[in-house]
């Protein structure tokens, strides 16, 4: 009978020390990398206009083979994608070279998708902040197509 409240004291324990969790104040400091990479990805233009900002941002996403995804000028929201081949020569020469020597499967790159996302924000009557940023996926050859 003894085991019981035992258990019961060691999971009212446990439960009570889960909810003491808090995050370190490391996780959340920026550091100077991230600092110069967001330097680099963010542009000010000198306009009030940010509906301008937005459609000149879709021309260029365009203009760089990028399909607009989804649009939310409210917001200052521009998402968009492309589709290329990854495929390169060195690759698939390796991965015959392994399945001829040791008859090993190397699988190689096959499609890459890439999403480009701009995000823009007025900081007065007279300037706009652009935020653009590349995020790069990559399918294997004989690997499922992943929607995303």
């Amino acid at each position: 009978m003894r085991v019981l409240p035992a258990a019961t004291v060691v999971t009212v324990s446990l439960a009570v020390s889960a909810c003491n969790q808090t995050i370190p104040p490391e996780a959340l400091a920026i550091s100077q990398v991230t600092v110069e990479k967001r330097q680099l990805q963010t542009r000010y233009f000198q306009t009030g206009d940010e509906p301008k900002l937005l459609n000149a941002s879709v021309a260029v996403l365009q203009d760089l083979g990028f399909t607009l995804e989804e649009s939310e000028t409210d917001l200052g929201v521009l998402l968009g994608t492309k589709d290329r081949d990854a495929t390169e020569a060195a690759q698939v020469a390796g991965a015959i070279a392994m399945a001829i020597l040791f008859g090993a499967y190397v699988p190689i790159d096959a499609d890459q998708k890439i999403r480009g996302s701009v995000i823009t924000r007025p900081l007065d009557d007279r300037r706009c902040g652009l935020f653009f940023s590349v995020l790069s996926e990559i399918q294997m050859a004989g690997s499922a197509r992943s929607k995303a």
